[in-house]
């Protein structure tokens, strides 16, 4: 179906998260209808998607768990710097 604006043609926007086929399954799922796509988000924190269900990050397929795992190591590595510069700062005082 075409609507015409503005002297152009214009095809209306398809909500793919709507009844009666949504596109995400689950229950900790949500569906964001965008002009010409959908995006399916997670709830929880702890879960990511995958296939336009949730799976917990450690049961995702390797791209997922890559990036929790290069997550993990950036935490990691703030933290030493923080542990560094919280001993150096002691050790000024002691001088």
């Amino acid at each position: 179906m075409f609507i015409v604006r503005n002297n152009a043609l214009s095809v209306p926007d398809i909500n793919e998260c709507g009844f009666p086929n949504p596109v995400c399954f689950g229950n900790n799922i949500r569906c964001f209808n965008k002009i010409g796509t959908y995006e399916c988000i997670c709830t929880d924190p702890e879960l990511v998607v995958v296939n336009n269900n949730c799976v917990r990050k450690y049961d995702a397929p390797c791209s997922k768990t890559e990036q929790v795992f290069n997550d993990n190591v950036s935490n990691w590595k703030t933290k030493k710097i923080t542990i560094i510069l919280m001993m150096m700062m002691m050790m000024m005082m002691m001088i």
